[in-house]
């Protein structure tokens, strides 16, 4: 399994773990069946917490992404690629939401950030149409 960390990232580690495991579930490098290291030998590989690697498996493993099989290790799931399309959606509703509500408690107003998203979605649908 090839992951990395940006350590000059805001992204927490364990996000940034997560959402590369889910990437390479969705792009097919990472197949249902496909072994894991160890929590202990990712954490070893790349100078983390044990607890770190441990936090990612387990939102993995809650997602369908990934299944501990006990002693015989930690396997891309057998429905991970159908379960990918709903952990990322339900991540972006998470994270839509609390930049929504953090944005309404700062002050911004709702008609503001509602033209601030549409032209942003916008924008983007331009950038990659």
């Amino acid at each position: 399994m090839d992951v990395s960390i940006d350590e000059g990232s805001a992204i927490p580690v364990y996000r940034q773990l997560v959402k590369q495991v889910v990437r390479a579930v969705g792009e097919g490098s990472l197949r249902p069946g496909d072994p894991l290291p160890t929590i202990r030998q990712l954490a070893s590989d790349l100078d983390v917490t044990p607890a770190t690697v441990s936090k990612v498996y387990q939102i993995l493993e809650g997602a369908g992404i990934i299944a501990t099989a006990g002693r015989r290790g930690t396997f891309v799931h057998g429905e991970a690629s159908a379960n990918v399309g709903r952990f990322l959606s339900r991540e972006m509703e998470i994270r839509f939401r609390e930049f929504v509500d953090e944005q309404l408690q700062a002050g911004v107003a709702f008609a503001d950030l509602k033209r601030f998203v549409n032209k942003e979605l916008s924008d983007s649908n331009r950038r990659n149409t």
